[in-house]
C-alpha cells in the first residue's frame, strides 16, 4: 500500500473548535456547576416523584413527555449563567453534562438511594435523567444551528 492510498483510507480529521466557541475556564466552570446542580435537582424530582407515582409504568409515559422541555429551560440557564454566545451552547452543555454523567455514574454505583429506596425506583428514575440528558443535547444543538442561520 503506497502512502497516497493510506491518507485517502483515512477518515477525515475533526474540525477544530473556533475561537468563538471556546470556552473561558470560568465559562466552563460555571457549566460544570450548572450541570451538577441540575443533575442534583432531577436525582430528588426522581426520588420524590417515585414517592408520588411518576414513575410507575402506567404513567411512566407522561413523565417523559413533560421531561422534553427540560432540555431548553437547562439551555437557557447555563446560557444565562455562563454569559454564553450560541456558538458557546453546545461546548457548555458537552461540559456540564460530562461532569453530571461522570457523577451519575458514581451516584448510581454507591449512592443509589439519591433516586429511590429500591431498584423499582431507581432504574426508571436513572433512565428519565439520562433521556432529560439527551434532550438537552438536542436544544444545545438547535440553539446552535438557529443561531447559525
Amino acid at each position: 500500500m503506497n502512502s497516497a492510498t493510506q491518507r485517502s483510507a483515512m477518515p477525515p480529521a475533526a474540525p477544530a473548535i473556533t475561537a468563538g466557541q471556546q470556552l473561558s475556564l470560568s465559562q466552563a466552570v460555571i457549566s460544570a456547576v450548572v450541570g451538577l446542580a441540575l443533575w442534583f435537582a432531577g436525582t430528588q424530582l426522581v426520588l420524590w416523584g417515585g414517592r408520588l407515582g411518576w414513575l410507575d409504568q402506567s404513567s411512566l409515559w407522561i413523565t417523559y413527555v413533560l421531561t422534553i422541555p427540560s432540555g431548553w429551560v437547562t439551555v437557557w440557564l447555563v446560557k444565562a449563567a455562563a454569559g454564553l454566545r450560541p456558538a458557546q451552547v453546545l461546548a457548555a452543555v458537552a461540559v456540564g453534562s460530562a461532569a453530571a454523567t461522570l457523577t451519575d455514574g458514581l451516584a448510581l454505583s454507591w449512592a443509589r438511594s439519591l433516586y429511590g429506596p429500591t431498584p423499582e425506583l431507581v432504574l426508571p428514575g436513572a433512565a428519565l435523567i439520562l433521556w432529560g440528558a439527551g434532550w438537552v443535547f438536542v436544544a444545545a444543538y438547535l440553539e446552535l444551528w438557529r443561531s447559525a442561520k
